[in-house]
């Protein structure tokens, strides 16, 4: 084996360690309720981008579904109510939905905690 091969192959197992490990953070990487959730689906989206660059990444669809299993149960009217057939059905409008989810559901527990 030549200088240059050993170094692809160095390569290689560098790309399937480092993905493995992103693969592993985006699966488990959870929203902790405090920051925004914005921040935290932008997290979600830089993570995936990374792993798209190592031909890992996980289409719209799937990411979508990451993102909502990544919620708190604060959200579970979200996580049932989402519909993954919008055509706006991107990462950006589950942002928003969760954003505007969080803002009901404070205004509710205001009027509860009343």
């Amino acid at each position: 084996m030549d200088f240059m091969e050993a170094i692809r192959q160095k390569f290689k197992q560098c790309s399937k360690a480092e993905g493995a490990r992103l693969s592993k953070k985006l699966h488990e990487l959870k929203f902790s309720g405090s920051g925004s959730i914005r921040t935290h689906i932008m997290q979600l989206e830089e993570i995936n981008n990374k792993l798209r660059d190592l031909q890992m990444g996980v289409m719209d669809a799937q990411m979508v579904h990451i993102a909502l299993e990544s919620l708190p149960s604060d959200y579970n009217n979200l996580k049932s109510n989402y519909s993954p057939r919008r055509k706006s059905g991107r990462l950006m409008s589950l942002s928003l939905s969760a954003s505007l989810s969080r803002s009901a559901f404070r205004k509710m527990r205001k009027k509860l905690d009343q």
